[in-house]
This record gives structure tokens, sequence and C-alpha cells, in this order.
């Protein structure tokens, strides 16, 4: 069975095709502008996405778990979130967004600046509302206006919102993180998601992964170090025997079961799966994640050779709400790729592919299967689009709300941790799949248990 036909491996010298899903403005602005902006522009990453050079995993860990300093030049009087993410520098403009849809988990506001009680009791059944929509998050577009214009307000105008914005998170239990900051026509924009926290007795947002691919291209590892205490693979397997369940994997170093592993994030887009005890890190418990986090990601773990293809199949089509397809750098796209990406083609999943084991390629051999990649994603009806920052992974989520064509490709690395950490942002910001829009524009139909009457 081969769902998609194979094609000939591609000549390291080609190049990826133009019509590559292209970023708006704001996400291809070079990264060294602005460079003299003073100190109200000053920016900073959150701890789930380190500065360059990117710290161990472990000293991160131990960061997060005593308080720091603000990083030099950021005040009180702008702080956009209390040292939150600010992915955008100065001078990049804010591209125009479709109309404000009535309906889902995206709000436009221009400002919410110092709203009158009964405003904010308005706002904050909106937020309650919006909220539900995404199944326990949603997304604040601010300096935006209804019709999707970028027009931007100034800074006091923007640290006002926030802080109402908060406390409209804060009457729901909920919070609200800064994810992104863009300069708009005449002032500022900002993206703000808010999560609900975790309360005992209501579900949190809860999304399931399949990771497929061909054998050997990393998938326990790279399972292992996501859902680990944020340690690194040391090349020799490490990382996935936590993730194996039976003596003969261990040995093989091969899937031949599906196994599931869990990821979560707190209300505030920390990683829950590390803990902290007298200054070791250690992996946190299901329990302990589960209690801690506001969204829950649960891989499943499927087998790559082509003798357990069934078993393959059989995960996929088991409540799967996203398949993540991994290509090993050094292998390029084979047969068994194109069997799972064809399954998740039919089974109407969406993508995120990913190319492994970049450490052990040469840069013109992971070219030509970067290449294959887009190649194969483009046959099968599919928008690729490279992450190579963070501002990537904010454009790749938008295009995820309009449609399920938008396919992220990275490279990663579990060794060198290459890519893992926009991996883990768009994990963080990953929307649930809202399986009811398509059935929005269908006429509203009247379902009873009994038999309506005839008129006579």
């Amino acid at each position: 069975m081969s769902a998609v036909p194979s094609q000939p491996a591609p000549a390291a010298t080609d190049a990826i095709p133009d019509e590559t899903l292209q970023l708006p403005p704001a996400a291809t602005a070079p990264a060294g502008a602005a460079k003299d902006a003073g100190a109200d522009a000053t920016l900073r990453l959150p701890p789930s996405l380190p500065n360059t050079p990117t710290p161990s995993p472990q000293k991160a860990a131990l960061a997060r778990s005593s308080p720091g300093t603000p990083p030099d030049g950021v005040g009180a009087e702008d702080d956009l979130g209390a040292g939150l993410a600010l992915f955008q520098e100065e001078g990049d403009l804010a591209s125009d967004l479709a109309p404000e849809d009535d309906e889902g988990s995206v709000e436009y506001k221009l400002m919410l600046v110092e709203p009158t009680e009964a405003r904010l009791q308005h706002l904050i059944t909106q937020c309650a509302f919006r909220v539900n929509e995404g199944l326990g998050e949603c997304l604040y577009e601010l300096g935006y206006e209804d019709d999707g214009r970028a027009s931007g307000i100034t800074p006091a105008q923007m640290q006002s919102s926030i802080d109402t914005l908060k406390e409209m998170a804060a009457a729901i239990e909920a919070e609200a993180t800064v994810m992104h900051v863009l300069e708009g026509k005449a002032g500022r924009c900002a993206e703000v998601m808010v999560r609900r926290k975790v309360i005992p007795g209501l579900s949190c947002v809860d999304l399931r992964i399949a990771v497929a691919g061909n054998v050997d291209s990393g998938k326990s590892t790279m399972i292992g170090v996501l859902t680990g205490n944020g340690a690194l693979d040391n090349g020799r397997g490490l990382a996935r025997s936590d993730v194996f369940m039976h003596r003969h994997e261990m040995e093989s170093g091969r899937t031949s079961c599906v196994s599931q592993q869990l990821m979560g994030f707190t209300a505030a887009g920390e990683v829950a799966n590390v803990k902290v005890n007298d200054s070791r890190v250690a992996n946190a418990t299901w329990k302990e994640i589960v209690e801690m986090s506001g969204k829950l990601i649960t891989f499943s773990d499927l087998c790559g050779h082509e003798k357990y293809l069934k078993t393959t199949v059989s995960g996929l089509s088991n409540h799967t709400d996203y398949c993540m397809i991994l290509v090993g750098a050094e292998r390029g796209v084979t047969r068994m790729t194109k069997e799972h990406a064809g399954v998740a083609l039919n089974l109407k999943l969406p993508l995120i592919c990913a190319m492994t084991k970049t450490d052990l390629a040469p840069e013109h051999v992971a070219k030509a299967t970067e290449t294959a990649m887009f190649k194969l994603l483009k046959k099968m009806g599919k928008l690729p689009m490279r992450i190579r920052t963070a501002d990537d992974v904010v454009a790749c989520i938008k295009a995820f709300a309009s449609h399920t064509k938008c396919t992220p490709v990275f490279r990663l690395s579990n060794v060198s941790g290459e890519g893992l950490d926009l991996m883990r942002l768009l994990l963080n910001l990953l929307p649930p799949r809202d399986l009811y829009v398509k059935r929005r524009s269908e006429p509203t139909q009247l379902v009873s248990e009994r038999p309506l009457p005839t008129l006579q």
C-alpha cells in the first residue's frame, strides 16, 4: 500500500520551490533591525525560550526555581506583562488581519483603558465566552480594529489594556500572558494568550499528537527529550529509554507498540514536566503534571518499521488531533515516510513536520532532505512553512486557525538542542482542533427523540 507515489531522491543542489507559504511582513523582518532603540523597547525572552546561547536545561530549570532580577533596561512603567515574551523588535510592522469572527477563540480589541464597572463586567463575560470557545484558552489581539486593521495604540495605553486584560482573566480563574508585540500604523499591537488556570473538577486543554515516521528517525528520542526533565540525549539512546515499554525495544532501539507520554504547560506557558527539589532537577510524575498544567499534550509514539504498519495506523486513528511526521536528515524521505503521511492525509489530520538528526547530516544532505520534504508536502496539497524563529511560530499558529493546509517544518537535534525551544513554543500555542468549525455554515437541524406532530 502506498498512499503517495514514490519519487526519485532530489539532487542536493535542488532549490525549494518558490510557492512555499510566505510569512507576513512582520515575520520576515531582519533580526538586526533597530538595535539602537531605547530602554522602552528592550526585548527579552521567557524561560521557555532562552536567549542565545541556550543554557543547559538543568540550569534553566534551576533558574526558574529561584527569583531573578529583571533584564537590563526593563522598567516597571513598560513591562508589558512583567518579563514575558516580546519576540519582535521595534520597527517591525504588524500586518492587517481578517475581520473579527463573532465565534471562535480570537478577540480583537483596540484598547481596554480604564473601563467602567458595567463595561468591565461585560468584558469579563466576553472573555469567558472566548475561553470556552477555545476549550480553555483564547487569544486577544490588542491594538486591532474589528475589521482587522492594525491601528496600534501608545505604550501607556497598551500597558493599561494589558492590566485590564489581566484583571478580566483573574475574574474567570485564568491567566493572561503577552506572547507577541509589534508596531502598528499608529502605535503598538500585542497578542495576549488567556489560559484557564488549573481548577479541580474542570477539564483543561488536552491535545493528542501522534508521532510517526520511518524507523530510526528519532521519534522515541524526541518524545523522551520533550517530556523529560529538560536534559538532551547523549547520542546513544539515553532519552528514549524512558519511552520504551519492552526489553526487546531497548535492545533493538525500535518501537514495536504504541506508547504514550505526557507533556504539560502551566497557565503561564511554562513546561510542567520539570521539578526542582533541593537544587536537583527531576522528572515530574503524571499526577504532578496534571495538577500543575492548564494544557496537556499526549504524545503517541508510533512504530516506524514496515511490519508494524497496522499498529501505526491504529495509533493514528485513535482520537488523534495532530500528526507529527519525523524525517531523519541523514536518511531522507523514505517509502514508509510517504506511507505514514498518506495515512494521516486520508484521516484529515493536520501535519507538523520535523527533520531530525541535523547534527549528523552534512549541510548539503540536510538541504536535499528538506527539499524532498517540501516536494512531498506540496504534492499532498499542503503549504509547508519553514520555522526558524519564534515569529515564524506565531505566524504558523495564525495560519492554523484559518486552514489546516499550513504545515510547519522544523530542524531538530535531540543532541545539540537545535529547534527544540521552537517546538516547545509551537506546542504551547497549538490550538485545539475545532471539529465543529465546518458545521457552522450548515443549516440548523432540530433533533428530537419523539416524532414531531404533523399538521392537519
